[in-house]
């Protein structure tokens, strides 16, 4: 795509006008951000379904062997056209010595890879699974695992249960401490007081740009655009992002069309049972704003 034109785009759309966030309510400003630029998505970049296959895995495929596949290709070409035994001779004599090329490339990288690990018995075995194609990297597909994503789901939420009853009683402290331009006061419950945060000082344009600039360019699904292309914009849609921000300081909470995140469960040990749940943890991958 035409990342100069997308920038275009965004500068011509209500993203490049600064709201006033006096009036602009987080939730809006934040449904505006995601709806400008997924139809701008869709408009230079329209969704559209691929097929990919799964292939084992060969570390050792180099530019080499991809040129060697090319000149094999090259020359079947050149004997489907022209239907001559020369040159399916001349075919035939390229694809044995790409076998024999491959054979020697796969042999060597294993061999080199093998003797530089000998010296750590930990890596040399994790190595040898590896060649064997019986470690988590060989990318051999895993047992297939029972659970559905309902019973991860109510797994994870009643952990999540628990530990908030576990936490729930506040803290006795009266000592309050304001930074980042936090005031703070505080505030009884009961025969217990604890903090309470009554404003938040506002970031300016130059903290956010920094933050988005010094944050790592990952990207998820949740996403409107992909992050490197937020940050092409980001001189033009800059002080939109401010204001989004500022309002939800305003406001005092996260719209909740936020408050979602693609949660991956995981071993926590490649060696734990997968049929259990207690041997998984959860890993959100949440928007970029946030």
């Amino acid at each position: 795509m035409d990342k100069a034109e997308f920038v275009r785009a965004v500068a011509s759309s209500s993203l490049a006008q600064v709201p006033s966030t006096d009036v602009a309510a987080a939730a809006e400003l934040f449904l505006e951000y995601d709806r400008v630029l997924r139809s701008l998505a869709e408009v230079f970049a329209p969704a559209r379904t691929v097929q990919t296959q799964q292939r084992p895995l060969t570390p050792w495929f180099d530019s080499e062997c991809r040129a060697q596949r090319h000149q094999c290709r090259r020359l079947e070409r050149c004997f489907r056209r022209s239907l001559v035994d020369e040159d399916r001779q001349t075919w035939i004599t390229a694809l044995r010595g790409k076998r024999a090329f491959l054979e020697a490339k796969k042999n060597d990288y294993w061999t080199t890879w093998l003797a530089a690990e000998g010296h750590d018995a930990r890596l040399l075995w994790r190595s040898m699974n590896n060649v064997l194609r019986q470690g988590k990297e060989s990318g051999l597909q895993l047992a297939p695992v029972s659970h559905t994503a309902d019973d991860f789901q109510n797994f994870f939420q009643s952990k999540v249960l628990t530990i908030r009853s576990a936490t729930s009683v506040p803290s006795t402290s009266t000592t309050v401490s304001s930074t980042c331009g936090v005031q703070a006061e505080p505030a009884s419950l009961g025969a217990a007081q604890r903090p309470l945060l009554m404003t938040w000082r506002e970031v300016s344009v130059d903290e956010v740009c920094r933050i988005v600039m010094a944050a790592p360019v990952k990207s998820s699904s949740l996403d409107p655009v992909p992050t490197f292309l937020l940050r092409e914009s980001i001189d033009v849609i800059l002080p939109f992002l401010t204001a989004m921000v500022n309002a939800s300081l305003r406001d005092g909470c996260l719209p909740t069309c936020q408050k979602m995140a693609v949660v991956t469960p995981l071993l926590k040990k490649a060696s734990l049972e997968p049929q259990d749940l207690k041997n998984y943890r959860p890993v959100s991958n949440l928007s970029f704003v946030l």
